[in-house]
């Protein structure tokens, strides 16, 4: 989806990232040159742009700065959108004082060699600030040398609140994807969802044709109902950031009844309960995480003293769902959201009701072996759905999609 160009949020995003090279080239050298990384090869659906050609010719044309950019074929922009407003062309971007791309930089292609000797400054999302295992080399090379790394994830305002994200829009194209999954798992059961007929998110044009898509699936299930063997889609999104966000609002297209979580064992169990809508729970931290010391939930405490807390999702919401969509970012020290073992919990429960409860998760926070413990790697494009299967996990139970 080419949203740089139409989209207020998205373009607002460019502003500081122009703000950050202006103030590094100015503090640095007046002949500053700005290099925009060619995305690791082995991404072949990374399309996103660090800068669209508009931000580019301000750059050049009244900061004095300038652009080299590396030949990508796959670039949503094409490369030559950027030589009309003033960039060069150049296949290395060792003459480049900031390097900037989208994603971490492969280990191989990393210039940490100072520029005319000044640092050279490198800009990304590195994945290196919650301590990730899996870029702990990338993070070493820069405390190594004497590049700097600036992580779109650490730059606020002086709010501190974040003002470089594209979380509205994971969320957003999170939810084709999760309720294809959704619809893949009835599939394999021997049930055909409604949801078979969505495309996925880089089959739309633009955002209102994916709302299209899903007010055509809307319409069908409003006037058809789900399937009579699935019984009522249920639903339940977690966190109150941009993921969670994006995502209410675009499930916001389908006929949707808001529902609390005290409400989930009844719609889930009942055996009259309406098929004619989709069943929606946004999830709160106050529905199941618990003072072990049997006091109320309270924010600034739990903030303040994470380990006073538990997470009981497993029971309270996850067996009576047939999908999560999570959009809570978790931290080492807090509670997880579903540990290996009460995922065990959580489907025992489930199988109880019925073979269509907590069947399949749309993990969009994605935080490694985090929030959902059992998540164990990122999906693709190339290949969105997998079965997460702890270690000993009992073995009379499946894994999950």
């Amino acid at each position: 989806m080419r949203l740089g160009r139409t989209s207020t949020p998205l373009y607002r995003n460019v502003l500081p990232l122009c703000s950050v090279t202006r103030s590094i080239s100015t503090s640095t050298n007046p002949a500053f040159t700005l290099g925009i990384r060619r995305e690791d090869p082995s991404r072949i659906w990374e399309r996103r742009v660090p800068l669209i050609p508009e931000a580019v010719q301000s750059l050049i044309s009244e900061e004095g700065i300038r652009v080299l950019i590396q030949p990508c074929s796959r670039r949503v922009f094409p490369t030559e959108e950027y030589l009309k407003v003033g960039a060069q062309i150049s296949d290395s971007l060792e003459e480049a004082n900031i390097v900037i791309g989208i994603k971490e930089t492969p280990l191989n292609e990393l210039l940490t060699s100072p520029v005319n000797g000044k640092p050279r400054t490198h800009i990304m999302f590195s994945h290196t600030a919650k301590g990730q295992l899996y870029n702990m080399p990338l993070l070493a090379r820069f405390t190594d040398s004497t590049a700097r790394l600036v992580d779109y994830e650490l730059l606020t305002n002086t709010e501190g609140k974040r003002v470089v994200a594209f979380g509205w829009y994971a969320g957003a194209a999170g939810v084709p994807e999760a309720l294809n999954a959704l619809a893949l798992d009835h599939l394999h059961r021997g049930v055909s969802s409604p949801f078979l007929l969505l495309p996925r998110p880089y089959n739309h044009r633009g955002l209102d044709n994916l709302r299209q898509s899903l007010r055509d699936i809307g319409a069908i299930i409003s006037k058809h109902g789900t399937p009579k063997a699935t019984g009522p889609y249920i639903i339940a999104v977690t966190g109150n950031g941009n993921v969670s966000q994006g995502a209410l609002n675009l499930l916001s297209e389908l006929p949707i009844k808001q529902v609390q979580v005290k409400d989930l064992k009844k719609l889930a169990t009942g055996k009259d309960t309406p098929r004619n809508v989709v069943y929606l729970v946004h999830v709160k931290p106050e529905d199941y995480l618990i003072d072990i010391r049997g006091r109320p939930y309270d924010r600034s405490t739990y903030y303040l003293k994470p380990e006073l807390f538990n997470s009981l999702f497993y029971e309270r919401v996850a067996p009576y769902i047939n999908l999560l969509i999570n959009g809570a970012g978790w931290k080492p020290g807090f509670p997880r959201l579903m540990n290996n073992l009460q995922l065990a919990n959580a489907q025992r429960i489930a199988r109880s009701i019925g073979p269509f409860q907590f069947t399949s998760v749309a993990d969009i926070s994605c935080d490694i072996e985090g929030g959902l413990e059992f998540v164990s790697k990122a999906a693709t494009i190339s290949d969105p759905f997998f079965t997460a299967r702890p270690a000993n996990h009992p073995a009379d139970l499946p894994g999950i999609q």
